[in-house]
């Protein structure tokens, strides 16, 4: 289990009940809700992500760490979007605005963490091996092979099914925006996203925390190797657009066909060892176990995101920016979404964070004569 994800838990819980206390305290006229809202903002800094925005072109800053995993990478994002949304939720419930407090975006806030952290929870939770038979030996060749090809499918499908949950969930809402907002959003992945909140503290706060967040998804795509992801985004962006949407789409965008279409040929080729079949399997197995927690964590990040839109919206009046704020923030999602995506089914461009489907796959692969 990744560093970030184990203590993404409790820190989470930490947020949880800060923002239940300011509930409660609001909701008795006899109690300064000021020392409640203080409380919500050391609750967030004392959570904030130790895992910051991973550069691959170049290394971390002195006392800057770097993401390990992919998990610990989007831990890290899930955690400070949580915080923003807590940070803008309370604003808005202690009436910073100066438009009448309410109550209901903090109460959405807090409900947005606590299902999300049952689900992490749940993810990360001890369980037998995935597939406990794969510890056995095949009994033949062929049993091996079929073994091989089902560990094969079973992976890229949790991946291809975790993601489009998230591109699900993301593309309802991004079709109530402006096409131009969007592709303008896109057109900017890569660069830090500009924003100035003339508004009371716990909101500038947590627009703060909200660009952070959107810097470090949109830092994913600085590096020239991931410029494809970019071009994968406008693509769902387009298909969204026209309805057009649909398992088949992202399976070739993630290259899962591609990946299928390859064990094949291993499978088929002269001189395939039994026991080099059974270890990938055993470790295709692994690597779906594995994607369990980042699933969890990415469908987070989907649920977050469109909370934090809503949110934006209440500050519409005072902060022109918002609707190109929301379309950054979904694109950002969705493309974080494909770029793990593509680390979990391809050899990934994620250097050093996992190993995927295809490099377990072609280490069944006898070498050439």
């Amino acid at each position: 289990m990744s560093t970030a994800i184990a203590q993404f838990v409790p820190a989470l819980h930490s947020l949880i009940y800060a923002g239940q206390n300011l509930d409660e305290t609001l909701a008795d006229s006899d109690v300064d809700p000021i020392l409640a809202a203080a409380e919500l903002e050391a609750a967030v800094n004392r959570s904030e992500s130790a895992v910051t925005r991973r550069r691959f072109d170049a290394a971390a800053a002195p006392g800057e760490p770097e993401a390990s995993t992919d998990e610990d990478f989007m831990a890290g994002a899930l955690l400070d979007l949580q915080s923003a949304n807590l940070l803008l939720a309370a604003s808005i419930a202690t009436n910073e605005y100066g438009g009448g407090g309410d109550r209901k975006f903090l109460r959405a806030s807090v409900e947005n963490m606590e299902v999300t952290r049952v689900a992490v929870q749940s993810a990360i939770a001890p369980r037998p091996a995935a597939w406990a038979a794969e510890e056995n030996a095949s009994v033949d060749l062929e049993a091996a092979k079929t073994r091989f090809r089902t560990s094969a499918r079973r992976a890229l499908n949790s991946v291809v099914d975790g993601t489009g949950e998230v591109i699900g969930t993301v593309g309802q809402e991004m079709r109530k925006l402006d096409g131009a907002e969007v592709l303008e959003a896109i057109g900017a992945l890569g660069k830090q996203f500009d924003a100035v909140a003339a508004v009371g503290r716990l909101a500038k706060a947590g627009f703060d925390r909200l660009k952070a967040v959107l810097d470090k998804l949109s830092g994913l795509f600085e590096n020239e190797a991931l410029a494809g992801v970019k071009k994968r985004v406008e693509d769902v962006w387009q298909k969204i657009k026209k309805r057009e949407y649909a398992r088949d789409v992202l399976r070739w965008l993630v290259d899962a066909k591609m990946a299928e279409a390859r064990v094949e040929e291993i499978a088929g080729t002269n001189g395939v060892l039994l026991v080099a079949l059974d270890l990938s399997s055993r470790d295709l197995a692994g690597l779906d176990d594995r994607y369990r927690s980042a699933a969890a964590v990415l469908k987070g990040l989907a649920s977050a995101v469109v909370l934090a839109a809503a949110l934006l919206g209440f500050f519409s009046t005072v902060a022109p920016w918002v609707p190109l704020a929301s379309a950054a923030a979904y694109v950002a999602v969705i493309g974080g979404a494909l770029v793990v995506a593509a680390a979990y089914t391809g050899e990934g461009p994620l250097f050093g964070w996992v190993r995927g489907v295809r490099v377990i796959i072609e280490e069944a692969c006898p070498p050439a004569r």
